[in-house]
């Protein structure tokens, strides 16, 4: 990862002088060029910063969490994988915080966003939708997906089990999130049937005394 990390920077160092090297006219051509490596660029960098803080999660203590920041720093780096194929709905209601890693639940959000993104053939739209359930939070993604069917639902969250090649897409990573919820006192839930999408449900508790967070 250090290495990545500093080969990212000569790039970016490089990236900046051919930038200056051009001038401020290069042509429309060029200007598309240029755009798509400064976005790929910066892909390249929040994925290095995100992989530096799974590590660190491995020793992160608990603290109050806001979801809503969690779920849009997800849907950031998956942009590259949802832009131009995937319309992504937000539907976020007044919540509280919860109490747990940070990183790992961003990687809860990323992980099951990817794998319905990957369900969706062609385009598609995903929706995802939070609301308070008492002394409970509820985080719904949906997808427009061929769905999953009961002998497929019940294992999904098998470690090490997945659909590629049956309903390519679904299963990657969902033995982990099934695992990290738990550890945050939560579950998931899912409801899917052939041919209507499915919904994955994270519900996880209210940290006590946090205030909502709009």
């Amino acid at each position: 990862l250090a290495a990545i990390r500093s080969n990212h920077d000569i790039l970016e160092k490089a990236f900046q002088s051919l930038r200056a090297h051009l001038g401020i006219n290069p042509g429309d051509e060029t200007l598309n060029l240029l755009a798509i490596v400064e976005e790929s660029l910066r892909i390249s960098r929040l994925a290095c910063e995100r992989l530096e803080a799974v590590i660190r999660s491995v020793r992160e203590d608990r603290r109050q969490t806001n979801l809503h920041d969690a779920i849009e720093s997800a849907l950031a780096l998956l942009g590259h994988e949802l832009k131009g194929r995937i319309q992504i709905v937000k539907d976020f209601g007044d919540i509280t915080g919860v109490e747990g890693r940070p990183d790992q639940l961003h990687q809860v959000f990323m992980n099951i966003i990817l794998n319905s993104a990957q369900a969706i053939q062609g385009t598609g739209e995903i929706r995802i939708t939070t609301r308070q359930d008492g002394p409970m939070v509820r985080i719904m993604i949906s997808d427009s997906g061929p769905g999953i069917s009961a002998e497929i639902r019940d294992r999904i969250f098998d470690h090490g089990f997945t659909t590629k090649g049956a309903q390519s897409g679904m299963g990657l990573g969902l033995g982990i999130c099934h695992k990290i919820i738990e550890d945050h006192a939560g579950h998931i839930e899912v409801d899917s049937d052939i041919g209507k999408g499915a919904t994955f449900t994270v519900v996880l508790p209210a940290a006590p005394g946090s205030e909502k967070e709009g």
